[in-house]
């Protein structure tokens, strides 16, 4: 995944993706990174935000939350969230690949971005799946 090219048409598949969601959950942003903290994706609002640095933090912040559900026994935990005064953050895993980063206001429920966040990271986890198996032939 380190190595991995995106082309414009496989840009296009994880924008419409991102996109959809964000009209769908009422999310303000979201990102598509990989798990080193690389932006693959990005749509959204992101003024006064350094997406990039939003991408390595969230990154970090959910291997800390791997970690604690390491402790617990858990393998894995699916999603996190961290909630502010006035935004929100969703982190849920894309399979072993990546991680989809939601910001919202808190005008808007955790609950529909939850849903909605399932079925977009279902969506990125068969086209990033797709995409690694076309490079490696």
């Amino acid at each position: 995944m380190a190595n991995l090219i995106i082309s414009p048409h496989e840009s296009k598949q994880l924008a419409f993706v991102l996109d959809s969601f964000l009209r769908d959950s009422g999310a303000r942003s979201a990102l598509l990174v990989n798990r080193s903290g690389f932006v693959l994706s990005q749509t959204g609002d992101f003024k006064g935000i350094d997406s990039q640095s939003l991408a390595v933090l969230a990154t970090g912040s959910f291997a800390s939350t791997q970690a604690l559900a390491g402790l617990l026994g858990e393998k894995e935990f699916a999603a996190a969230f961290h909630q502010g005064r006035h935004t929100n953050i969703h982190i849920s895993v894309i399979g072993p690949h990546a991680i989809l980063v939601a910001v919202f206001d808190t005008n808007v429920t955790v609950g529909v971005i939850r849903l909605y966040a399932r079925e977009a990271t279902k969506a990125l986890e068969r086209l990033l799946s797709d995409m690694i198996d076309r490079k490696e032939k």
